[in-house]
Parts: C-alpha cells; structure tokens; sequence
C-alpha cells in the first residue's frame, strides 16, 4: 500500500490508498446486504447432511433445542410432553421451540423422535427439515415472561391484570388493601367529575361528540355537492 511520512516521522497510509480501502470495504457491505436470504444461509438439509450441519445455523425469534447424545432424556420428553399439551390448547401460539433430534434407532433420543412425529401425524408439530442423520419438528411453546419485582417482593408477568377489578389494575400487582381502596376512591372521584363536566356540557366526551357532528355536517354537505356523474357541481 503506498504511504507516506509525516515530518514527525510516523508511516501513514497514503489518501489514495485509504480512499481504494473505503471504496472496497462499502462494495463489500453492498454486496451483502443485496444477498437474498438463500445466499445468506446457504445451509440445506441435504440428504447425508449431519446433525451439526444444521444445529451450527442460527434462527432469529425462535428458540432451539438442540438435543442430542448426553441429554436428560426424562426432561426432554417433559418438555416435548409439554409443548404438545400447549399447542393443543392454544390457536394463536406467541413463541414456538424447535427440537432436532438424531434419526438413529440407537440413539437415546429415539423415543422422543417418535413422539415427535406422532403429533406429526396428528398436525399437532410442524416437520421443519430432516435429513438421514436428523429430524427437525416445531412445536409451539408457553411464552416465559420476565418476572417484574414490585415493593412488597411480589412479581408478575405480562398479563397479571387479568381477572382484576379497576382499582386492582390501578393499584398495580402486589398491592395492600389499604392501596386498593386509596385506588378506588380515586376512580371515583374522576367517575363523578367526568359526569359532573358532562352535565355542565364541557366533559371530554360531550367535546368529541360535537366535533364528530361537525365532521359529518361537513361530510354531508360534501356529498350534497356531488351531481349523478360524481364531480362537483359547477
């Protein structure tokens, strides 16, 4: 790469030289950002292909269990057990688990590979990919929230307002009678100023309801205005 000598005497690349690396390095970003999603990830289950072929690619938003020689076979049949009860019950899953497994009759896994493809057989798992060395099924699996820590040491999880009254969502979970009830007279107190501002013709809703008559006063002159051939009158 040519260079050239500052008078401290320190080697520097020469413009040119910097300006041919930057040209190369943003070719080279281009060329990988236009790379369909194939290219990207070349990898197929191609017959002959083995299990760590395919366990080695990465899948965003999906969480993969790749389970092989050396697994607790009891918690791996739990899980699939588990997941198999899940996508049962559920029509619109939130998070789904893939499992891949080794085909080998003699491998300790074997018994979960067929539970696997019976809630294959079933339409309960979905057959992702496979190979002779390997079987890939997706199942859908119980979303785990993270536990959120709250004064009081209670946790919860995203949908902890479920089957709560008012005042229960209001005072948050983990929350004291004591609290519970400041909450509810709080509701109350705006419930009666919201009907009190309603009958006085100045609440929020009594406000929304007239620009809503206003806008279809608007509308409806509009159309008025429309002749058979659905252009303004002249």
């Amino acid at each position: 790469m040519p260079t050239t000598r500052a008078r401290n005497g320190i080697v520097r690349p020469s413009i040119r030289a910097t300006e041919a690396a930057a040209n190369a390095f943003v070719i080279r970003k281009i060329d990988t950002i236009h790379k369909s999603p194939a290219q990207l990830f070349s990898k197929k289950a191609q017959p002959g292909a083995s299990l760590s072929d395919f366990t080695e690619e990465k899948t965003d938003g999906v969480a993969k269990e790749h389970l092989g020689e050396g697994s607790d076979q009891a918690s791996l049949l739990s899980r699939i057990r588990a997941a198999i009860s899940y996508t049962r019950k559920t029509d619109s899953p939130l998070s789904c688990s893939h499992f891949t497994l080794p085909t080998s009759p003699m491998s300790p896994d074997h018994e979960a590979l067929q539970l696997l493809r019976s809630a294959h057989a079933s339409d309960i798992a979905t057959f992702v990919c496979g190979s002779d060395n390997f079987e890939t099924y997706a199942l859908a699996v119980k979303p785990i929230y993270q536990a959120r820590l709250y004064q009081g040491g209670g946790s919860s999880d995203a949908q902890w307002w479920m089957g709560m009254s008012r005042a229960q969502q209001r005072a948050g979970p983990g929350a004291s009678g004591a609290q519970i009830k400041r909450a509810e007279a709080l509701l109350k107190e705006k419930d009666r100023k919201r009907m009190e501002n309603d009958r006085k013709g100045v609440g929020r809703s009594v406000q929304q309801g007239r620009k809503l008559e206003k806008a279809l006063a608007i509308q409806e002159t509009r159309e008025g205005q429309r002749g058979d051939g659905g252009g303004l009158e002249k």
